[in-house]
Order: structure tokens, then sequence, then C-alpha cells
């Protein structure tokens, strides 16, 4: 459904973005959400440390789970920026 809506042309349509804005948004509370149940970060979030929000770590466990449900991958904005996957 993603790919349908995005714009043809370079210029952003408002209504693509605001569609991914919402998408990401929910669906990246979901996974946060999801992954902080689970030690170490539950420890963490009782502790009220939450410095592993900042963590590489978070968002690679976030990354594996979406991937696992919506089949994300890590995409970089730019082309040919490090570390990049489609």
């Amino acid at each position: 459904m993603v790919n349908e809506l995005r714009p043809k042309s370079l210029a952003i349509e408002t209504d693509y973005t605001d569609y991914i804005t919402k998408l990401a948004n929910s669906r990246a509370r979901m996974l946060i959400g999801e992954v902080v149940e689970r030690d170490p970060y539950a420890t963490s979030l009782r502790e009220d440390r939450l410095s592993f929000l900042r963590n590489q770590a978070l968002f690679e466990k976030c990354m594996e789970i979406a991937y696992k449900k919506w089949n994300w991958t890590h995409m970089r904005l730019r082309q040919g920026a490090k570390g990049a996957s489609a």
C-alpha cells in the first residue's frame, strides 16, 4: 500500500507524508512498547532509567520485530548512505 501512495514526482505530496508519519508513529509506539516489556529494558524502565531509548540495540530489536510483523527493512533517506539495506 505504501508503494501505491508514493508520489511519482520529486515533490512530496502532503497526503503521502501524513500517511507515512501516522503509520510510522503508530507502529513505532507499538514496537517500543513491546520491546520495553522485556528485560533488560523492563528493569531499566521500572528504575526510571530511560537512556536505553537512545540505544542502537533497542532500535535493532525493534527493527527485528518490525521485519517479522510487517516485513520492514532499514532504509536510508539518501541513496548511497552507509549501511542502507532494502
